[in-house]
């Protein structure tokens, strides 16, 4: 049998990580059981919430979109101008700046001082 880090699981170690796994699984099912509860009591409380609402809002008369449906407008007609945008121009330079060693030419002894 090999010895070392790279040698075969006994049985005795194979049935502890088994058993640490089945343990992880079980909590894992709880807490996804927990979220799913948790999940349809906040969707219930919101329809709740919603339909109380709706009976506040439209003072029972009936569904609140088909009396929007039934308004017809007053006629007042406008147009909507997109926004202008603005395009900035790049800045002119009045000289352009040497890079590296550009700005060391024309050295020479005949200049005048």
């Amino acid at each position: 049998m090999k010895t070392g880090k790279n040698r075969p699981l006994d049985a005795d170690e194979v049935e502890f990580l088994e058993s640490v796994e089945a343990k992880r699984r079980k909590v894992e099912e709880g807490r996804r059981a927990e979220e799913e509860a948790q999940v349809l009591a906040f969707q219930l409380a919101r329809e709740q919430v919603v339909q109380k609402s709706s009976k506040v809002s439209n003072f029972g008369l009936g569904d609140p979109l088909t009396s929007l449906k039934k308004k017809k407008s007053i006629g007042t007609k406008f147009a909507v101008r997109p926004k202008a945008t603005i395009i900035a121009k790049p800045k002119e330079e009045s000289a352009p700046k040497p890079q590296g060693l550009a700005g060391l030419v024309a050295y020479d002894s005949s200049s005048e001082d």
